[in-house]
């Protein structure tokens, strides 16, 4: 019958807990903690430790209790017999990558994970097994040779990294690793061909004709794609040629590319010349490959889209009648900022008019120059809705709409109920041109004139004794900003009325102030 494990067992008093483990050939390893006792353990059982000495192999067994045996039709470990097989401990090197022609990887040597750390220096040689196939070196910018010297430090596991050359593209070729007390090793590294690739993300690339010399990149890499740590080895020459198929769409101006030495990348620059299409070709070394259309997420070959810069303008609110508001026009985001003839144009020039200038009145359409720039509106009607469009030579004009809506003349000040002591000081309240809510005729903000209005606002009290007004007409403009000064009186109250221009909008509120002297 097979054995039942339970981990609350216990033996019963007077029986000797004492397990003796050992090995069959100490000259291999030795057992350290043996006997064990098995009432000093926890959930988990007791431990001993399997020490290895030399090279070969030993069987360390469990001696059962006396009466006690072993369990059967169970693993060997659980039958109390474990077989070691020790070697020399050995190296933790990442698996092989193909390397390709004249390029070179960064690498490093660790000791197995199962390797104690050594107490003092570990000297290691790493030779090519054949130098016409691979180099060594510990630098990355400095030609390799057969052979180089490493060492793994006292108390820690890795060597300083150093970087193999592969010379050419044929076949494989091994490094040797051989250090004292260690297991000599043979790593292969298979060699490929070394191709060229632009990285493009997707295609057709689209290039504003504004937007000036776009950079692109080109990437060395092996035939199986893999570009990860690749770089041009010291002593290559590697030097690509681009073609653009139509260079009086889009120009290389320098299409001879040659790759620093330790480079796995080198960027190019491309100059827009007009609108239109192009293809970008790449054109490699001799010895040397490009990869096929998107292949690995590189291509040898892309198609470019030259298209004009997009505008934008952007109106975010309301416009009352008679009022102006400045709207902000540019282009899209651009790798450096463009000298631009923005005209932004009225399709309703007898509802709303444009202008460059806040001081200017507007007409049908206005113009600036520059990166931005900054435009008013200026609205003559008090509903409906006006289009205005930004354009500009070769650029892909936007359109805006702005709705237009109800403005009248309001008092902006203290409040509207003032309470003052008799022949106190004077109270001063400015006027100003509001936008109405059209369906309540409400203020909604405050806003300014546009340029070229004006119209003539009386101000009066129900009684001059309590609260007298000054100047009592005034004549609203939009260059300067006009007031009206309240002066108490006697003891009582008064109301100050506020009469717009004739044929404006009347606010709902905010047109009358009720003054209480006392």
């Amino acid at each position: 019958m097979n054995p039942t494990y339970a981990g609350d067992l216990k033996l019963l008093p007077g029986i000797d807990p004492s397990v003796v483990v050992q090995s069959s050939n100490p000259g291999v390893g030795t057992i350290a903690h043996s006997p064990a006792r098995l009432d000093q353990g926890g959930y988990d059982g007791v431990f001993v430790e399997f020490q290895p000495v030399g090279l070969g192999d030993a069987n360390v067994t469990a001696i059962p209790l006396a009466g006690f045996t072993v369990p059967v039709e169970r693993s060997a470990i659980e039958n109390g017999n474990v077989r070691f097989h020790v070697t020399l401990p050995e190296w933790e090197i990442e698996p092989p990558r193909p390397l390709g022609k004249d390029t070179e990887r960064q690498m490093s040597l660790a000791l197995a994970r199962n390797v104690q750390t050594f107490s003092t220096n570990v000297p290691v040689t790493i030779r090519s097994s054949d130098p016409s196939k691979i180099l060594l070196s510990t630098d990355p910018a400095t030609p390799g040779s057969d052979a180089i010297s490493m060492r793994v430090n006292a108390g820690t596991r890795w060597t300083d990294s150093f970087y193999v050359q592969a010379i050419n593209n044929q076949g494989s070729a091994q490094l040797v690793i051989t250090a004292p007390g260690l297991a000599d090793t043979y790593y292969t590294i298979p060699l490929t061909d070394t191709l060229f690739g632009f990285d493009i993300p997707s295609q057709p690339l689209r290039v504003v004709l504004q937007g000036g010399p776009v950079t692109g990149r080109i990437f060395v890499a092996t035939a199986n794609g893999d570009n990860g740590g690749i770089r041009v080895r010291p002593g290559a020459t590697m030097t690509v040629h681009m073609d653009s198929s139509d260079p009086s769409v889009l120009a290389v101006d320098t299409p001879d590319l040659t790759f620093a030495v330790a480079a796995s990348l080198a960027e190019f620059a491309m100059r827009p010349v007009r609108t239109g299409q192009a293809t970008i070709s790449l054109v490699p070394p001799p010895g040397f490959g490009v990869f096929p259309v998107s292949t690995y997420g590189l291509t040898s070959a892309f198609k470019v889209s030259v298209e004009p810069v997009r505008l934008n303008i952007n109106v975010f609110s309301s416009l009352g009648k008679d009022q102006q508001m400045p709207v902000s026009v540019g282009t899209e985001q651009l790798p450096q900022p463009a000298n631009i003839a923005f005209t932004v144009t009225s399709n309703d020039p007898s509802r709303l008019v444009v202008s460059n200038s806040r001081t200017s009145p507007g007409t049908v359409q206005a113009t600036l120059s520059g990166s931005r720039g900054d435009f008013y509106l200026q609205a003559l009607a008090n509903s409906g809705e006006v289009t205005v469009t930004v354009s500009s030579p070769n650029a892909q004009s936007a359109t805006a709409t702005v709705r237009l809506a109800p403005s009248g003349v309001i008092f902006v000040g203290p409040g509207s109920a003032l309470t003052l002591p008799v022949n106190g000081y004077t109270v001063r309240y400015s006027l100003g041109l509001a936008r109405l809510d059209p369906a309540t005729m409400q203020p909604q903000c405050c806003g300014e004139a546009r340029p070229g209005w004006n119209g003539t606002v009386t101000v009066t009290s129900t009684n001059p004794a309590v609260a007298a007004v000054s100047p009592s007409t005034i004549q609203m403009s939009s260059s300067d900003t006009q007031y009206v000064e309240i002066k108490p009186g006697t003891a009582g109250t008064a109301r100050i009325t506020l009469s717009g221009p004739p044929g404006s909008d009347t606010p709902a509120s905010d047109r009358e102030i009720v003054v209480t002297v006392r």
